[in-house]
């Protein structure tokens, strides 16, 4: 922070919490829902609730890094007094990702180049842990499930996979998500009992810095595009994603190292938000098992 953590503030979703006062411990942090559902239930007692602590004070400079912006996030946006808004628009937004770095990145680090007036190594904007110690306690993590349906990792392919790499691996295998998935992912579990892979067990963190405590301590882990994939390449654990087409490039692949290793299968027309014009999800379907645990390390 060119200004000096104390002389800055943090707009953050109240889920985060946690994690910012352990990484950024002199700064003033502000809460706000991650996000809202309808006006009645959100914007409006947001408004009330919110408005008068984000308006309270004036900045000099206000970086906005929230680059998807629903009119949720604009609102709270335009509360800020600031004497310089720093923030990317659609015609501004970059349009192609690179190998190890995805658009959302590549967008952070224009906003910086914005505001300090010169370039910037893309390294220095790669998201990490400065507090969370790390180590490997030779298991495998698997995160099958994502908000979006259409990026689950579906239960036939994933315990085929797990099938194949047993050939190779006697590692302790952990299915793991939020307590909401805990359902399903016993689903995985028994799936994989069933079809007699030894040692397989289900653990589900009861809050943010409890899951990434259980990343952090992983020999690998295996997830698809969600909260995991993105915490463990954080931590530069060595992390396999099983990755479709629909917006690949925007929020990931990134990675720390050669440790992250994305797993997907290429096609023209990938970024296309989901809008499949095709018979099927070529991009997904085309997965198989056996791509994703040849990329699994042996551990």
């Amino acid at each position: 922070m060119r200004h000096g953590p104390k002389n800055c503030t943090l707009i953050i979703a109240e889920a985060t919490l946690p994690l910012a006062i352990r990484e950024f411990p002199q700064a003033r942090l502000l809460c706000v829902p991650g996000e809202s559902a309808s006006l009645l239930k959100g914007f409006l007692p947001l408004w009330w609730r919110e408005r008068e602590k984000l308006s309270a004070d004036h900045y000099e400079q206000f970086f906005c890094l929230r680059h998807q912006r629903d009119p949720y996030h604009e609102m709270i946006v335009s509360w800020i007094a600031t004497d310089q808004l720093i923030k990317l628009e659609r015609a501004t937004y970059p349009i192609t990702a690179l190998p190890a770095l995805c658009t959302e990145l590549i967008a952070h680090q224009r906003v910086v180049e914005i505001a300090l007036g010169h370039s910037i190594n893309p390294a220095q904007i790669l998201t990490q842990f400065k507090t969370q110690p790390t180590r490997k306690d030779g298991r495998l993590l698997v995160y099958p499930l994502s908000r979006d349906s259409q990026r689950c990792l579906p239960i036939t392919k994933t315990i085929a996979a797990l099938r194949l790499w047993r050939n190779r691996s006697r590692a302790p295998i952990i299915f793991s998500g939020s307590l909401a998935e805990a359902q399903i992912l016993a689903e995985y579990r028994q799936a994989a009992q069933q079809a007699k892979i030894e040692h397989v067990g289900l653990e589900l963190p009861v809050s943010l810095s409890a899951l990434v405590e259980q990343i952090a301590q992983a020999g690998v882990v295996l997830t698809v595009e969600t909260a995991a994939v993105h915490i463990a390449t954080a931590l530069d654990k060595p992390t396999i994603a099983v990755l479709g087409g629909g917006i690949y490039g925007l929020c990931y692949p990134w990675r720390r190292s050669q440790l992250q290793l994305p797993v997907h299968h290429h096609l023209p027309c990938f970024g296309c938000g989901w809008r499949c014009t095709e018979t099927e999800q070529f991009c997904l379907t085309q997965l198989t098992p056996a791509m994703i645990a040849d990329a699994l390390p042996a551990l």
